[in-house]
């Protein structure tokens, strides 16, 4: 039965209802909930439970303001009686409420009209309201709003003289300016409660001269400790990617401690002054852009205790499946996202003109910067899916994993000498790596294959070791799974290709391999020689193993792992990562929607569709009969484009390649035999080459007349054509034209060619506006000449 098919019957449902009682719920042991977490992040003050605090009340004798000043002109009216005490009568917005969500509108425009209109709603409904005063009606009221900013510009004026805030010096006169323009406004908008938003701001009740000293103050010690936040924020970051985990808990504590201190001081003595005061319009942005940068800095901070308390409870759990680890930093992750994302938005809502100049560039470019880095984090979470079912998470597998030597260029990478033989099931791996390498596969295949053309110049029958001869790894792995499977009699679900550059990643991770084979330890300056220079020996010893060595490394590598040594895990999966993005790892996976995944990253080894409209250049070296030449070959490429008077475009590609071994070297000093395939976009056409070389007739092995043609093979030179002019073969692969051609290349020489090949499109071109002279000619003349109008 197949996997589809199982899984349908596991979704059919029983017809007969059944009833089972629980005693208890069972907790996931994957939920993340960081105030469970006492033993990491009990001295984190941000996260200790708290008994709810009394906060004081704050209430502003409205009444008593507005009846003075108007004793002269309503004192016909009946006394305006205000209820002091009604705890409704001042609305305190909490935007920094613990206990509540943290919702920020996407725009500061969004943002002010909202709250004013909150305030507004709120003075209305309880002071206005229950004072019985009709704004609609009351025309009185200009003259209490003009004695009102009377006394506005008398306090500015005393306000300068005392000199307490910079921000307001500067800007007294333009607050004079704007009193004004506000009152025009008012009386037509009736934004009565606008005004009484102003008069609680700059009239409650305390010392002016001393309370503008202690904002000074404070607002020093909350610059210093959101400093102190960020510092150690950016530590913890670095000691996670170093993976220091004691480190990164060390300094989140740190950070997330003094962005506690900073919002207490805020929270203590300015909650409702602070909201208030970000709503001016002078001093309003400065006020709102410090508490959403301090409001960032929280949810950076919490953001990476998720992610550190992921990655430690991973690195900890090692009785663990590694699926099941990769599900834990799954999880965390998943949790960390939302933290960062409303960080994202919070520094988003912050002006770069609130940002000091010299810093904007660097603002700008952080906040792209940390876009897309949350959008990577989602992708990676869909990533981890894909992994777990590469490593057996829903059952067995069986993978090809392909060593490449790219001293020796082939197209997928490098020649592959070696191999392993790969078996996971729920996150276990083992593996077996053949000690005669790819080799140990000759001989045993029944069925007997006919090598593409220019590899016959290796062998009349196309082997294992030859199977990679296209760089696009499906069609290449079709062919290597057929081999296999023909050789061993059992199917697998993956091949995965690793070039030889990527040992000595791995060995800059692990450090120094020791290992009785070699004189000294293994390093990454070091360790591509040392193999090398082993599998030499072997080879001309009898024992004629080569790539044994390699399965002892292995060996070497795994032992330094499970003896418990410090191994750098996140920086294995960057170095991982980078190979990846670099094709020095390339995955081909059987199942689809895994296979789907991978090629979203750009890890699959494919050659992709282009824009019909696109020019495209991809070169393919594969080295026949050149020993590891290429270890020593230096080559130059150069294009270039002309573009025609009718928008047609001509492209030149120019190589030059240098082979700089000693002739007499064993290894490096062979001839280098390359066959160059040049991909170029469908449909372009050869107008010249030059300065390509054939090998000798003499050098190519015919195959046997039985031999048969793989399907692969088949399909991809069925339409192939010679060349007689150029002396190239030209064929359609992959979506592409491809011109193929040999370079010989000898040890102290230069190999020179060239390529010239028109595109299939044009570049479309602006269309020349015609004067008003050549308007006049079209209509009267003809070739020059005047029409015949008759």
């Amino acid at each position: 039965m197949d996997s589809s098919e199982q899984n349908q019957n596991n979704n059919k449902t029983d017809p007969t209802p059944v009833s089972i009682n629980v005693d208890r719920t069972q907790a996931s042991p994957h939920v993340v909930d960081l105030r469970e977490e006492k033993p990491d992040l009990e001295e984190i003050t941000a996260f200790r439970e708290k008994m709810k605090e009394q906060k004081e009340r704050k209430t502003v004798d409205f009444a008593e303001m507005i009846k003075k000043a108007n004793e002269n002109s309503l004192h016909n009216e009946e006394d305006i009686l205000i209820n002091h005490d009604n705890p409704e009568s001042v609305q305190m917005d909490s935007e920094f409420e613990p206990t509540r969500k943290q919702k920020f509108p996407e725009t500061r425009s969004q943002k002010t009209t909202g709250k004013i209109g909150v305030e507004s709603s709120n003075l209305k409904d309880n002071a206005l309201k229950e004072n019985k005063v009709e704004t609609e009606k009351s025309i009185e009221s200009i003259g209490i709003i003009s004695t009102f900013f009377e006394s506005l510009t008398s306090f500015y004026e005393q306000l300068n003289s005392l000199n307490p805030l910079q921000a307001i010096k500067q800007e007294a006169q333009r607050q004079k300016r704007l009193a004004q323009t506000f009152y025009q406004d008012l009386t037509k908008r009736k934004a009565f409660a606008s005004v009484l938003l102003l008069i609680a701001v700059l009239f409650l009740p305390f010392p002016v001269a001393g309370y503008y000293s202690k904002i000074k103050q404070d607002s020093r010690n909350i610059i210093e400790k959101s400093t102190q936040g960020f510092s150690a924020l950016s530590s913890s970051s670095a000691a996670l990617f170093s993976s220091d985990i004691e480190k990164a808990k060390y300094d989140l504590n740190t950070a997330l401690n003094a962005f506690d201190q900073a919002q207490s001081i805020i929270e203590k003595d300015y909650k409702f002054t602070a909201n208030a005061v970000s709503l001016l319009p002078v001093i309003g942005d400065n006020v709102s852009a410090r508490k959403h940068l301090l409001t960032a800095g929280h949810h950076l901070t919490l953001g990476n205790t998720y992610l550190v308390k992921g990655v430690a409870d991973a690195k900890e759990k090692t009785d663990l499946p590694l699926t099941e680890r990769l599900e834990i930093i799954q999880n965390h992750l998943q949790s960390s996202i939302p933290q960062y994302e409303q960080a994202l938005r919070s520094l988003a809502a912050v002006s770069e003109e609130d940002i000091p100049k010299q810093y904007r560039q660097v603002s700008k470019n952080f906040k792209l910067l940390f876009a897309a880095m949350i959008d990577d984090m989602k992708d990676i979470t869909g990533l981890v899916d894909a992994i777990q079912m590469i490593f057996g998470q829903e059952g067995y597998h069986k993978y090809l994993v392909v060593f490449q030597n790219s001293n020796e260029l082939r197209p997928l990478g490098g020649f592959a000498g070696s191999y392993a033989v790969v078996e996971v099931q729920k996150g276990e791996v083992s593996w077996n790596i053949p000690s005669g390498g790819t080799y140990d596969l000759q001989g045993q295949m029944n069925l007997r294959l006919k090598p593409p053309v220019p590899m016959q110049m290796v062998n009349k029958k196309w082997e294992f070791q030859d199977a990679n001869w296209w760089s696009h790894l499906p069609a290449s792995a079709a062919v290597m799974k057929d081999m296999y499977k023909e050789a061993r009699g059992s199917s697998i679900d993956g091949v995965i290709t690793v070039n030889s550059d990527v040992l000595k990643r791995v060995v800059e991770v692990t450090g120094p391999i020791k290992s009785d084979q070699f004189d000294q330890p293994l390093t990454k300056q070091n360790i591509l020689r040392k193999i090398q220079q082993s599998e030499e020996e072997i080879e001309q010893s009898s024992n004629k193993k080569p790539k044994a060595i390699l399965s002892r490394l292995s060996d070497k590598l795994m032992e330094k792992v499970k003896s418990g040594e410090k191994i750098d895990l996140l920086h294995l999966a960057v170095e991982a990562y980078q190979a990846l993005n670099e094709k020095q790892i390339q995955v081909y996976m059987q199942d689809d929607e895994t296979q789907e995944t991978l090629r979203s990253f750009g890890w699959t080894g494919e050659i992709l569709p282009a824009n019909p409209k696109q020019d495209y250049l991809h070169l393919v070296h594969a080295n026949l009969q050149g020993q590891k030449s290429n270890a020593k070959i230096e080559e130059k490429l150069k294009l270039k484009t002309n573009i025609k008077s009718d928008g047609a475009i001509v492209n030149k590609l120019i190589i030059n390649r240098t082979h700089t071994a000693d002739p007499n070297h064993p290894v490096y000093g062979a001839t280098n035999f390359s066959h160059l395939r040049t991909y170029v976009p469908k449909g372009s056409k050869l107008i010249e080459a030059n300065g390509f070389e054939f090998p000798p007739e003499a050098a190519f092995r015919a195959p046997e007349n039985n031999y048969k043609t793989h399907p692969t093979l088949k399909e991809l030179v069925n339409k192939e054509k010679f060349d007689e002019q150029t002396g190239a073969k030209i064929s359609q692969q992959f979506g592409k034209t491809v011109f193929s051609h040999w370079l010989v290349t000898k040890p102290g020489q230069t190999s020179k060619a060239y390529i010239k090949y028109k595109l299939p499109f044009k570049l479309k071109q602006k269309r020349k506006v015609a004067s008003n002279v050549d308007r006049w000619k079209q209509i009267f003349l003809d070739n020059n000449k005047p029409k015949n109008i008759s």
